[in-house]
């Protein structure tokens, strides 16, 4: 809602970036970080959390993981601040620029993004914090201790990887036959948008809002995959697009082996007919809030494309859409009931449905 970014002070920029930045891996988990009293329950805070349909204890200690992902956080957000320091990016620009990109909210200092710095090497950077961002933190925490086979032999990296490797390949296709850039720009900019918008951090580099079409459909259903499970990504998340996939092909097999037992599995691992269902559930419950969102939008004068892709924007907490909303655009022009409705769906999807849905269930039984 800020049209002009670059004329606000620098500490109420920084603070921004710092509210998205706690914000990124949670509270919550700050708290038990610093608290370890609330240790009882503290896994089911945890969970809640760090979002994903299952969380890995990574420690006996639910106090001492949340150190642990913390550290990792904090570790990985120092390394690019050093990075973008040594690219030329001024200290404050380099830490706001940190804080987004961890968080996967994606606040830029500059109005027109990541595109006002015009350097391929300091995109580069970006896109590789911005795909460790929406990557599970028990995997890193894994990594760093001199276990990386757990990060590649893992199926849902290995499916998160290829979602970012094929939407990478599709649009440099598309920019190329479709748009004549070359190669290598296609390439630059196909690799940092895909990931950007994959995981949700929604930073920009050009304009995406006029390129072909097959490319803008592409991004638009990106929106709804989302980082791993345990990562700071928002939307559905890998995890749960691979079980609601899974059970689909499983259903299908029922079909044709009705007495076969089918479990759904995610590599090795079956999972458990509840986790199942509660996914499935989850992904019902989200579609139906962005189809809802969209056309109460439409209702309020927004066109097809601007009311729809703002509603997805905003509950998979991505930040820019399409239309009126578009890279270069912002929400400011949007009627106020409209900006209160994207603020409902963006504090639904970031907060995870379930927690919500709790959160109403106890006020009606206590109203």
């Amino acid at each position: 809602m800020l049209a002009n970014i670059e004329g606000e002070p620098p500490g109420l920029v920084l603070w921004r970036s710092l509210t998205q930045w706690l914000g990124g891996m949670g509270i919550i988990v700050l708290g038990i970080a610093i608290l370890p009293k609330l240790e009882i329950g503290g896994m089911e805070l945890l969970g809640a959390e760090a979002p994903g349909p299952m969380q890995e204890k990574l420690t006996p200690r639910i106090a001492q993981t949340a150190k642990y992902l913390w550290g990792i956080y904090g570790l990985l957000t120092t390394l690019e601040v050093v990075a973008l320091v040594l690219l030329g990016v001024g200290p404050l620009e380099s830490v706001n620029h940190a804080f987004a990109t961890m968080a996967t909210g994606g606040f830029s200092t500059r109005n027109a993004s990541i595109a006002a710095f015009g350097s391929p090497a300091i995109e580069m950077v970006v896109t590789l914090f911005m795909v460790l961002a929406g990557a599970n933190f028990a995997l890193h925490f894994h990594w760093l201790r001199g276990r990386p086979g757990r990060l590649f032999g893992d199926s849902e990296f290995r499916f998160y990887a290829g979602v970012l490797g094929g939407t990478t390949l599709l649009l440099a296709v598309d920019l190329v036959l479709r748009q004549g850039n070359s190669i290598l720009d296609a390439l630059r900019l196909a690799v940092f948008q895909s990931a950007s918008i994959v995981t949700t951090t929604g930073f920009a580099t050009t304009d995406f809002d006029v390129w072909p079409a097959f490319a803008r459909v592409l991004l638009f259903l990106m929106m709804f995959i989302g980082g791993c499970a345990g990562s700071t990504g928002g939307s559905v998340k890998v995890a749960r697009i691979m079980i609601v996939a899974k059970k689909l092909i499983v259903d299908l097999k029922r079909m044709l082996q009705p007495h076969a037992v089918l479990p759904v599995r995610i590599g090795p691992r079956a999972i458990p007919d509840d986790v199942v269902t509660s996914v499935t559930t989850f992904f019902i419950l989200f579609l139906t809030l962005f189809a809802g969102g969209g056309l109460l939008l439409g209702l309020m004068g927004l066109d097809f494309v601007s009311a729809f892709s703002a509603s997805a924007a905003c509950i998979g907490n991505i930040g820019p859409g399409f239309g009126v909303v578009g890279p270069t655009q912002s929400y400011a022009p949007l009627p106020d009931l409209a900006k209160l409705l994207l603020v409902g769906l963006m504090i639904v999807g970031r907060l995870e449905l379930y927690t919500v849905l709790v959160l109403l269930f106890l006020w009606r039984r206590t109203a």
